[in-house]
Parts: structure tokens; sequence; C-alpha cells
């Protein structure tokens, strides 16, 4: 809508000089003026259509009636004519700055002068009215780079990849050392139950051995040393009477080095770290708020020895197998999402589950229940109806009541997170542990309204026993330490 000023002039001159002498005199104020910002113009404003017409009408409009309204004094002065002035291009005008802006009413007022952007100011004064500001364009660009992150920096933390089985990287003198006298306690171990003179001293010589041997230096040509006589624990395990722990330990070793050709000692091996240094610009480009990083993890691209983690069943784990990072779980095919407790297959189907000890927040709690053999584990938050009625189960819900109306297994993981909140000790001391397969065989209703649901699940028989204390705790001492050793080079890279 075009504004219009309307103004009584007393003057000596003709109608077209009093107009020039009033643009004239604003002119010659234009470098006070640029100092000047109006409301709605330039790069940085919400809504620019609507506050510029607003405020430009009341800002512009009542200074100029004002100023035009008062008394010009021209010569002759005797002769005086009254005119009417329609000022219909406000914008080509610029106000006199004042110390204090003056009222509708011609008085003074209290209220500070808003500063004008310089280049809108500038600008504005020779833009035709109702043409669109010459930032308009920049400030909608800036816009959506506003709702963006700016990364100044990349850094990617790439864990040393071990030499692949085909180029044989040779080993040294201490290193073959090493594997040989690993073989021989484990063998003498052996012997004794077979013999069955087995004492405290050499158990505990055997278990702690085979705690070390994943971390030994090996390669394909030389893994025999080893792998010759953890075959014949794993065969023999049961009619020896050997602990279930010592066989477990045993039969993870040659998977590894036998069955996956995978030597790499390295707890984070495959996983990639990287950190990024971001900065939020402004709608101006510039730097808006404190720097923030980024952190992130990822497995290695075309890592070899990735397993699928939608197959069912035990899918090449051991009971007790552990691991310091979920996305480790990922890696090695026990669990398929780097975050989450719930991961499905193809089907939609639950096939593992990580218990963590539930959900608590000032306003939700659902607490997992741990008794060891029986868990009591709470799906994920669904949505409100929109008619009222009861909620939408989430995606990860309906997974797990498929898996109880198709009576399918699911493994189970328990996470050092539920110790922290004050769970069950079942859980390790930290990482991640696998304690076996698990089947739904109930399920109960906690919140109609956002379709929370609880799950029983039983154990299956005739596993092993979860290795959550005793001698065969996992995690153990040496992977503990190990971790500690890698944990502290992690945290550094953030």
């Amino acid at each position: 809508m075009a504004t219009s000023v309307t103004a009584s002039v007393t003057t000596s001159r003709p109608l077209r000089q009093d107009t020039i002498d009033l643009t004239e005199s604003a002119d010659d104020d234009s470098s006070e003026a640029s100092d000047y910002k109006p409301t709605g113009g330039g790069s940085g404003s919400r809504n620019r259509g609507q506050n510029h017409r607003t405020s430009s009408s009341k800002e512009f409009g009542e200074t100029n009636a004002t100023s035009s309204s008062r008394e010009v004094k021209s010569e002759p002065r005797g002769q005086s004519v009254d005119k009417e002035v329609v000022l219909d291009s406000i914008f080509s005008m610029k106000p006199k700055k004042r110390s204090q802006p003056v009222g509708g009413n011609g008085s003074s007022s209290s209220a500070q002068p808003r500063r004008r952007n310089q280049d809108s100011a500038s600008a504005g004064s020779k833009r035709r009215r109702g043409s669109p500001s010459p930032d308009h364009n920049l400030y909608a660009k800036k816009k959506t780079q506003r709702s963006k992150l700016t990364y100044e920096s990349t850094e990617q933390f790439i864990r040393r990849r071990s030499e692949s089985p085909v180029e044989e990287t040779k080993l040294t003198r201490q290193q073959i050392i090493d594997l040989e006298n690993a073989a021989h306690k484990v063998s003498t171990g052996y012997r004794a139950f077979r013999d069955g003179t087995i004492t405290d001293r050499q158990l505990w010589s055997m278990r702690t051995t085979l705690h070390r041997i994943p971390f030994l230096i090996v390669n394909a040509l030389h893994r025999n040393i080893v792998t010759d006589v953890l075959k014949q624990v794993r065969r023999d395990g049961r009619d020896l009477q050997i602990p279930s722990d010592i066989v477990l330990d045993a039969e993870y070793i040659l998977n590894r080095w036998l069955h996956n050709d995978d030597f790499d000692p390295d707890l984070l091996r495959g996983i990639n770290k990287t950190k990024r240094v971001a900065q939020r610009l402004d709608a101006a480009g510039q730097p808006r708020g404190g720097k923030k990083t980024i952190t992130s993890s990822s497995l290695e691209d075309g890592y070899r020895w990735r397993k699928n983690a939608r197959i069912r069943g035990h899918n090449g784990l051991v009971i007790g197998q552990w691991w310091p990072l979920q996305i480790c779980c990922l890696r090695d095919g026990a669990h398929g999402v780097i975050e989450g407790g719930i991961s499905a297959d193809s089907d939609g189907i639950a096939v593992s589950i990580i218990i963590s000890g539930g959900t608590k927040s000032p306003n939700l709690t659902y607490e997992d229940e741990d008794l060891l053999h029986t868990i009591h584990y709470c799906g994920t938050r669904g949505d409100k109806a929109s008619t009222g009625g009861p909620g939408i189960p989430s995606n990860a819900t309906k997974s797990m009541i498929r898996a109880l109306e198709t009576r399918k297994e699911v493994r189970v993981i328990r996470s050092f997170k539920s110790r922290e909140k004050g769970a069950q000790n079942y859980a390790p001391a930290e990482g991640f542990r696998y304690d076996g397969l698990y089947r739904v065989t109930a399920k109960e209703c906690l919140d109609v309204e956002h379709a929370m649901w609880r799950f029983r699940l039983e154990r299956w028989a005739g596993q092993p026993e979860v290795r959550w204390q005793g001698e065969g705790v996992k995690p153990t001492s040496e992977e503990r330490h190990r971790w500690g050793d890698v944990k502290d080079l992690w945290k550094n890279v953030v």
C-alpha cells in the first residue's frame, strides 16, 4: 500500500523549489544518516516484507511529516503562500539524524533512535519505493546457510590395519617364542586334565594364557603353533570336565585365527573415528556462538571381516564374547545398530537386544528387570494416536511383538550402562558382553497412550553359563587392561 504524507508548507518559492529544498536539506546530512539502520531492511531481519512496510511507514512517515510541517524560512519573509504538498515517494528522502526523535505532535520523545544498517541506508536512498532491497536475495541465501554448520577442520583417526595373511608378514624371533610359550602352557594344562593331575596353579596358568593369546602377534604361517592344541581343548573339553570358560576362550581364538583369518589384536580393529570442528555462522557470514566439536565412529570402508548382524542364532559368537564399544558389536555381527537397543532382521523380527537398564527421564521411567535367566525388557516409546485412542507402537516394539508371535530366539547382550543406572550386577564392569540366546514368551502394556510394552524373555537351556562372576568373568583383567590403554588414546582424539 502506498504511503503518503500531507504537510502544510509556508514559503515564497514555487512549489517545485520547496520540494527540491527539502531533498537537498536531507542530502546534506547523508553522512549522518548513513549510521541509521532501518528496521526490516538489510540481510539480518526476519519477516522482511511485513517489518519493512510497518516500521518504514512509522519511522519515515512520522519523521518526514514533522520536518515538513515546520515553517521553512525563505526570502522574502513577508510573503507567504500556503500550499499542500504530497510526498509520494518517501523512500527517496533521508531524514535528518536527531539526538532525540520528534514525535508526530512535534514533542521530543525519550526513546532512543533505532540504528540503521549502513549498506541498506545508502542503497535505500536511491531505491524506488516498492523495489526489493539489494540485500534481499543475499539474505535469503544466508538464512539457508544459517541452519547449517560450517566445518573448519576435519581430523580422522584411523586404526592401524593388520597385515593380510596373504602378505605373510615375517614375525620376529621373540614373537615366535611368545606363541610357543603360550602353546606350551595350554598343552600342559590339557595333559593334566587328561591325566587327572590338574593343580590350581596349572589351571590358573592355562586360563590366564588363553586370556593373553588373542593379543599376540601372529600370521597365517605360524598360527598352527597355538591352534593345534586349542583344537584338542575344544574337542575333549566336555569329556575331560575342563571349565566351560576355558573351552569358550579356546573356541573364540579358533574362530578368529583359523576360520576367519583375522589376526589383528586391536580391540578397535576396523573402526575409524572422525573429529570435526564446526562453527555456526549468522546471516552476515560472521561466527555465531562458540565452536562445536562433532565426533563420529564408523567402520572402515571395505572391512573384510565384518559380519552380517541380521543372521539369527549365535552367528559365530561365543558366550561371554566382549566388546568395548557398541560399534564393535556391529562389526562382529552381534547387534545390527550403533545406537539403539533392539535390532531386527530383514523380515522385521527382532534378532538381538542390548540390556542397558531401561528408560529413565523426569516424565518417563520404564526400567528393565534382569533376573539373569529371566529378563523383563521394555520396548521403545511409540506415538500417540491422532484420534485419542491407543498409541502406535514403534518399529522396534513391533519387531519384539513379531518375535513373540513367531517364537524366534533373540541374542541378548548386556551393557555396562545398566550397572551405572543401579541395576543388578549381572552387567559387565565395562563394555558389552554376549550372554546367549533368549526367547520372548510374554508381553504386557505399561502405557496405552504411548504404546509402551514390556516383554518377558527366557534363556534357552543347554547353553554355557553367563560369565558374570568367578574366574571366568568377562571382561577379563587382560581385556580391561588393553582397553584402558586404547581408551586413553581414543579419548585424546576428541
